[in-house]
């Protein structure tokens, strides 16, 4: 028997959907049905069939059919909702089914003061912000999201129990405060800027190279985000595929990461990756070095059949079509670092998948396994080319405009889940460094590169069935458990989360945590004068993996999907909202500003209207101005804006 069932009606009262819920030991279960005929056996009886129907009314939706000048609030769940009923009797609470926003009739709402209450975590933020742009994109009169204190217990939602103090009192204060005196929403000031979510700076991840980072982005004027990922991606390339770490019998990952730094052409994302450069540059003029004299005794040798003629070794490729990439991993069989300060021809190849891309895109999901490969290609000659180790870790950088490209390609094959992404905010203007602390810096950086290439020569050992040479690493027992204690709880989460349906990012964040695991713990030991890499990743330094994926880069990962799925309306409000606070003008010309100033994206009347609409559910616009969403209406041929608003708006640009 299920512990929960909810009835969730249309307008008329009928019953559109059932949602079925078993709380068990290892959490909960969701399963979701409709009175209908198995689609498999049309001439069946009707019954109750497991599925999500075509369109899902919203939860009360026949009370909010019956109710429609009351307010509304909406919970996350069935639940909370259930919870909010009693706290708000003066509201007609809801919720949407299984996150399903899209299926979601959300016309109800139309007109409709509407309130949105999140749960306390970051997955209740991102719901509440998809649930207000569907009501803004209904018609709702006002939209306004409650602002939660950062003291209430992590996750905590209107079905818990209050907490120690509260009373119903301050959960009606909130809801108030959320829309203003008199229960008018205050103007959202946030279309200012870009709506992401600060991400914590990394702290103590690496502790012997915290000198290092902060002086190096000083240097380069850039976010310590970028050195940070810079420094991890260029590690990672040098220790190639040969370096693994084995978490139980059966799961190994290869020390290998793909990482991207997100930004402007002025974000200083190419100064970051110079700063890890110099130690790139310094192995590769040893191999230069090294090259020559070899060349010079092969030259000069009086039977050169008996001596092999020698090849000029490579760290990094910067071409990336498979026959370069190919022709250089077959040479070099321990992995190469796939270096471009702008990736943008690479992501657009691999996401034109139907043109073609697809091909390429199975070589490089390979390139992330380090596993032996060959490759068939007519250029490459009539025989598979093979390639011992099919390893390359991926650093470059790429624009914003490409990130909706990446994560939200035609097909989700794990490739853009490989990728680890910052994206910060600006750093602050350069300071003045002193030069012999930046030689040291870039002195260090050379060293450590140095010892981290010759990992995959110095501490091989071969496996006892294939032969393949690798230096594998383990967890100590403490590491392993708190790993393992870490992931059941985590999986857990997603699945309260996202059912079956957890996004490939998510997915692969195991995996990610072992690599960071195996990269953090070879840097720190570059700095120390232990001769060989200790083979057992210790406990602290799992822990500064896990916090570095799920709090770092997990954030970072959070802000460019959110700006990914920006809805186009908001984004046209915060070019027309920057607009007016730049110039300072109270009224706005619907005409003059088509036709004369021009802004990017806002010189149609179809998209002046989507910007209008979204200023007013923002609160923006004067009291009784009236926005038709119709376009037979037209434009006011002049709308005014709040009292007082350019006034807050200046403050929080300044």
């Amino acid at each position: 028997e299920p512990t929960n069932a909810y009835a969730w009606r249309r307008a008329d009262g009928r019953i559109a959907l059932l949602t079925l819920r078993w709380q068990g030991p290892t959490g909960k279960a969701v399963r979701p049905v409709i009175w209908a005929r198995p689609v498999d056996d049309p001439h069946a009886p009707w019954r109750w069939v497991p599925a999500w129907p075509a369109s899902t009314p919203l939860l009360n939706a026949d009370r909010l059919a019956l109710k429609p000048l009351a307010p509304v609030l909406i919970a996350e769940g069935e639940k909370a909702t259930l919870a909010a009923a009693k706290l708000f009797p003066d509201h007609v609470c809801t919720t949407v089914a299984g996150n399903l926003h899209r299926r979601a009739d959300w016309s109800l709402l139309t007109g409709r003061d509407v309130t949105i209450w999140p749960d306390h975590d970051e997955a209740g933020l991102r719901h509440a912000e998809t649930v207000r742009q569907r009501a803004v994109a209904a018609g709702a009169a006002s939209v306004a999201v409650v602002a939660l204190p950062d003291h209430l217990p992590l996750k905590w939602d209107l079905a818990d129990p209050l907490p120690p103090g509260w009373t119903p009192d301050h959960l009606h204060r909130l809801v108030h405060a959320a829309r203003g005196p008199g229960g008018a929403k205050g103007p959202d000031l946030s279309l200012l800027d870009l709506n992401r979510r600060p991400v914590p700076a990394p702290a103590d991840v690496l502790p012997g190279w915290a000198p290092w980072l902060t002086l190096a982005a000083k240097a380069k004027s850039a976010p310590v985000d970028y050195l940070l990922a810079a420094l991890l991606g260029a590690a990672s390339g040098l220790m190639g595929g040969r370096v693994q770490v084995e978490v139980r019998p059966g799961w190994v990952e290869p020390a290998i990461l793909w990482l991207l730094l997100v930004g402007d052409s002025a974000a200083n994302k190419t100064p970051a990756l110079e700063g890890v450069e110099v130690g790139l540059e310094a192995l590769e003029r040893e191999f230069r070095h090294r090259y020559d004299a070899e060349r010079l005794i092969y030259d000069t040798a009086e039977d050169k059949g008996a001596e092999t003629k020698p090849g000029l070794h490579r760290c990094r490729i910067e071409d990336t079509t498979i026959e370069a990439a190919a022709v250089v991993l077959a040479r070099e069989d321990r992995g190469l670092l796939g270096w471009s300060p702008e990736m943008a021809s690479w992501i657009t190849a691999l996401t034109r998948y139907r043109q073609g891309g697809g091909n390429d895109r199975g070589f490089w999901l390979k390139c992330y396994d380090g596993k032996p490969y060959s490759v068939d290609r007519r250029k490459l000659g009539d025989e598979p080319l093979l390639i011992p180790t099919l390893a390359v870790a991926l650093l470059g950088g790429i624009q914003p405009d490409l990130v909706p490209q990446l994560l939200q390609g035609e097909v989700d094959d794990g490739l853009a889940a490989r990728f680890l992404l910052v994206w910060p905010s600006p750093a602050p203007v350069a300071e003045t460094i002193d030069a012999h602390a930046w030689s040291q810096a870039e002195a260090q950086v050379a060293h450590a590169f140095a010892r981290l290439y010759a990992l995959a020569t110095d501490q091989l050992e071969a496996h006892p069935v294939t032969g393949r040479e690798a230096l594998t690493l383990t967890l100590t027992e403490n590491a392993q458990a708190r790993f393992l204690a870490w992931r059941e709880g985590y999986l857990l989460e997603l699945r309260r989360r996202y059912g079956d349906a957890i996004p490939s990012f998510e997915g692969k964040a195991a995996g990610h945590v072992v690599r960071l695991a195996a990269v953090l713990h070879a840097l720190e030991w570059t700095l120390t004068p232990q001769p060989r890499l200790p083979t057992a990743i210790s406990e602290a330094t799992l822990a500064a993996a896990i916090e570095l994926r799920v709090g770092f880069f997990g954030a970072h990962r959070e802000r460019a999907e959110m700006d990914a799925g920006e809805p186009p309306p908001e984004k046209l409000a915060r070019v027309l909202a920057r607009h007016l606070v730049e110039s300072g003008t109270e009224t706005i010309d619907t005409a003059s500003l088509r036709r004369h100033v021009r802004l990017p994206g806002l010189r149609t009347e179809a998209r002046l209207r989507l910007a209008l609409l979204e200023l007013q559910a923002a609160g923006w616009l004067a009291a009784g101005t009236t926005i038709s969403r119709q376009e037979k209406d037209g434009l006011p041929p002049v709308v005014a804006l709040r009292s007082g608003v350019l006034v807050a708006a200046r403050q929080v640009a300044n």
